[in-house]
């Protein structure tokens, strides 16, 4: 059952990829994460100052309040899907 879910997982993974940029983490954003003493926990702020050094839009996560800090908006999936992608498609 384990390896079923594992492969199912890369799969998944592999979709979205095909759908997404990744983008990576630099020095700077290692620094401002450092640096900035609000944030509790590092991957978070990594991500963070990843989105910010990327300019993206928003942050998508599970963990909505992890990113108490965020000067840009944070959704969920769900929220995210029905606030900004219903919204600009009206086809869906």
């Amino acid at each position: 059952v384990k390896k079923h879910k594992a492969k199912h997982a890369r799969e998944k993974i592999k979709t979205l990829c095909e759908h997404i940029s990744i983008a990576e983490t630099t020095a700077t954003s290692v620094a401002y994460t450092l640096k900035n003493l609000s944030i509790h926990d590092f991957e978070d702020g990594l991500e963070y100052y990843t989105a910010i050094e990327n300019k993206c839009q928003y942050i998508i996560t599970e963990d909505v309040k992890d990113f108490y800090f965020s000067e840009i908006p944070v959704f969920n999936s769900k929220d995210f899907f029905e606030k900004c992608v219903l919204i600009k498609d009206k086809r869906l």
